[in-house]
């Protein structure tokens, strides 16, 4: 089943380690070609709101 294919009220996000080098554009990429929202974990505290629930 492709992620595509759902309709979907959600935000889908990933927390990317990018503490030893960054991250390449290629997974960004890849990553928004689905809709997914690539967050770095070097900026995860300007980012809490957004990935925080309830």
């Amino acid at each position: 089943m492709d992620i595509q294919n759902n309709k979907s009220d959600h935000n889908f996000y990933v927390l990317a380690n990018d503490n030893d080098k960054s991250i390449s554009d290629n997974i960004i990429d890849a990553f928004s070609n689905y809709n997914i929202t690539v967050l770095p974990c070097s900026k995860r505290e300007e980012r809490v709101d957004t990935i925080k629930t309830g």
